[in-house]
Parts: C-alpha cells; structure tokens; sequence
C-alpha cells in the first residue's frame, strides 16, 4: 500500500497522532459537534503525509473522501453535519475533512505561499477544546478570528446546509508574443445560485 499511490501506513501513522491532539479529551457540548471529532483526526492525519510523500498522493487521499462524499449524496444521502449524530459517520468524516481542507486555504497566505495560519488556528483549537466545552458557533468564531472576516456564508452552506457542489473546470491556453495566458472557466452545478466558493489560485 506504500507504493499504489496511497498514503498507506504513513496515513494510519497520521491519524493516530492527530488523536493525541483531537481525541478522548474533547468536550464538545452536544452530539452537534460530533463532526469535529470524526474530521479533525482525519484531515490531519491525511495533510500530514503531504510533506514526506508529495502534494499528489495527498490530493489522491482528498480525492477518496470526496468520491465516497459524491457517492453519498447521489444516493440522496447527505445530511447537515450540524444535525449531529443522525447525521451519518461516513458523512461527518469526508465532508467534516472537505469543510477543514477548504477552511485551509480560504486561510492560506499567498504572499509568504504558507499553511501557517491554518496551523496556528487548529493549535488554538486544540487548546480550547480540550480544555471547556465546545460548540459549533464556537468554531465559527475562532475559524473567523483567523479568516479576519465573516465566515457566515461559509458555514451557512457547508455545515449547516446539506447540497453538494459540482464544480465542471474549463481551461484554455494560448501564447501571446512572448506571454502565456490561460483562460479559466468554473462552473457550480447541484446547489442555489446564491452558493458561494471563492477560488484560490496558487
């Protein structure tokens, strides 16, 4: 499994230290924020095997969540993460992961092209769940503390709003003298005109 694409015991290895950070001695106020438990251990279990085995395998690890997520909600199967625990656990793990990964990089500093403001927030997060309990609004607001803006949209449409986005990206490249310029499409399909997803472009 080491050599198949996959993260393999590099990932079990990353899930089982993530515990030691988000485990037994959460105090979460309600099965509400049972999705913090489930997806916490595992976001940060699969990001830690980027550095030692590469971006691609990590995004292959993000790409097996977001299928089994996709297959869920074909199935008409997908739930709020915020209804608790009637809300399935193969849904609180790969959408809980997904609603972490994109808070990642709606964090991300392209300036300094760092993960440390991400990092610093789920430090912080550790601390305050481990120490009083916790809740989701909770979690809104540190993750907004660190955003430095309103995350209500955010929110709004991922852990309290159940449709899943198809994203359908179109791209086109084309030489302009000694230039390159590429033309890029997103499209959104599955959700409310109003859904919201900024793009990050790296």
């Amino acid at each position: 499994c080491l050599t198949d694409g996959t993260g393999g015991l590099h990932l079990t290895a990353g899930y089982q230290a993530a515990r030691l950070w988000f485990g037994t001695m959460m105090q979460l106020r309600s099965p509400r924020e049972y999705w913090l438990a489930d997806a916490l251990p595992v976001y940060l279990g699969t990001m830690s095997i980027e550095p030692p085995l590469g971006r691609q395998i990590f995004l292959g690890e993000m790409g097996v969540l977001r299928n089994a997520l996709y297959t869920l909600a074909d199935q008409n199967k997908d739930q709020p993460l915020a209804i608790g625990e009637r809300c399935p656990i193969t849904i609180r793990v790969t959408k809980g992961a997904w609603v972490l990964h994109m808070l990642r990089y709606l964090m991300y500093d392209l300036d300094k092209n760092s993960d440390l403001t991400f990092l610093k927030f789920t430090n912080d997060l550790a601390k305050r769940m481990n120490a009083a309990t916790f809740t989701n609004v909770d979690f809104e607001k540190l993750a907004e503390q660190y955003y430095g803006q309103s995350l209500g949209w955010f929110f709004d449409e991922w852990l309290y709003g159940r449709d899943i986005p198809r994203f359908d990206v179109k791209r086109a490249v084309e030489q302009q003298g000694t230039e390159w310029v590429v033309n890029l499409t997103v499209g959104c399909k599955d959700v409310l005109s109003s859904f919201t997803m900024p793009v990050l472009c790296l």
